[in-house]
């Protein structure tokens, strides 16, 4: 064999579609940011204004995530998944109800 991997015509499709996907978003951000229009911006990428805003509002908050993630005051990162959050007030905070008594009567047994 020639040493890789076979890409099924469907994954190669995908990566081509995503690709051009993310093309089309940024240029779209760039001229909406340039100040053109919704309906500008769908005639020179000849898709429709609806898409060309789906595509602006997906490339800002994208644009705004990398940013954010970017940015020095964010040193913790994203949260862990299945940790408990560093606050005691919280309604998941450990140990929160082990002072709290039950307002329904008990069954002594």
């Amino acid at each position: 064999m020639h040493g890789r991997i076979a890409i099924s015509s469907s994954t190669e499709r995908r990566i081509r579609r995503e690709a051009r996907s993310e093309t089309l978003r940024e240029r779209a951000l760039a001229l909406r940011r340039a100040g053109w229009t919704l309906a500008r911006i769908g005639i020179a990428l000849g898709v429709s204004t609806t898409r060309v805003f789906q595509m602006v509002r997906k490339a800002e908050r994208l644009a705004e995530s990398i940013e954010r993630d970017a940015s020095p005051d964010n040193d913790a990162g994203p949260p862990i998944p299945g940790c408990p959050p560093d606050s005691d007030d919280g309604p998941f905070a450990a140990g929160r109800n082990e002072a709290a008594l039950c307002p329904y009567p008990t069954r002594k047994t």
